[in-house]
């Protein structure tokens, strides 16, 4: 569960050092998350498995975040 935060906490970190913009910190974000995925997998479900049902699930909950922002736009 630790591992899952660590994407976060890295991205976190870069910005508020402010040494760095935002597309290294989302590179360091996303370097970060190779690491917590491997570990995170087990051996009874293939890598490629979870791999494609993590990103179908953050493609779900940016979807949410996305439509609120347009709603808001499109109605305000």
């Amino acid at each position: 569960m630790i591992l899952d935060l660590l994407p976060f906490a890295g991205l976190l970190t870069v910005i508020a050092s402010r040494r760095a913009g935002v597309w290294v910190a989302a590179l360091a974000g996303l370097t970060l998350t190779l690491p917590a995925f491997l570990a995170s997998t087990d051996a009874a479900t293939p890598a490629l498995a979870r791999l494609a049902g993590t990103s179908l699930h953050g493609l779900w909950l940016s979807w949410l975040a996305v439509s609120v922002i347009v709603a808001g736009l499109l109605f305000h």
